[in-house]
Order: structure tokens, then sequence, then C-alpha cells
């Protein structure tokens, strides 16, 4: 199988590029080629369906809703960027652990228990 595999280059830009209709004749027929021989592109291709799926609701479900004004739009951008600022700043068992915290300084300064 692996050289069944080898024949068909698809990459996962092609995947992507197959769901969205942009891709040429040649490309198309490689990657409806390639989906019988690999169950983990077709797989992928039913995510990236579902996924569009779900974004066609939301979007129809947003459609109606009334955009923020400027300032309340700055007041969220600001907030949701600090918060990605601190999610990558903080260490991983940090964000494993909803609620938790972790000490700053030396560890050996921490008091056990």
């Amino acid at each position: 199988m692996a050289s069944v595999r080898q024949k068909y280059l698809v990459a996962e830009q092609d995947l992507h590029a197959f769901v969205d209709g942009k891709l040429d004749g040649e490309s198309y027929r490689t990657v409806i080629a390639y989906l019988p021989t690999s169950p983990e592109a077709r797989e992928r291709i039913i995510g990236f369906l579902r996924q569009q799926g779900n974004l066609a609701a939301l979007r129809e479900q947003l459609s109606d809703i009334d955009p923020l004004p400027d300032k309340q739009m700055k007041a969220l951008v600001q907030s949701l960027a600090g918060t990605l600022r601190y999610q990558r700043r903080a260490p991983s068992c940090a964000r494993a652990w909803p609620g938790t915290t972790v000490p700053s300084g030396d560890p050996r300064s921490i008091p056990s228990s």
C-alpha cells in the first residue's frame, strides 16, 4: 500500500483546496484517486466538511446580530489579546488545570504542605 500512496503526491493543502473547490481538474482527479488509499485523508476531509458546515451555520446565526460599537469592540479585542498573551506565557501545567496558579520565583522557596 505504501507504493500506492507514493504514486499520489497529495499534501495537506491539496485536501483543503479539494474541500474549498479550488483544485484544477488534474489535481482534483489526483485527490479523488488518493482517497481510497488513505483512510486518514478521508477522515481529514470529513472533518473539514463538518467544520465548513458548522461555520456556515454559525454565520447564518450571526447574520442578524448587529456589530458591537467601536468602543466595545476595542475593549473586547484588548481583553482577548491579554488572555492570549497570558496563555502563551503560562506553563503547560497551568493550562492543563483551569483555575490553578503557578507560583513564580524560585521553586525552592515554595513551602511544602
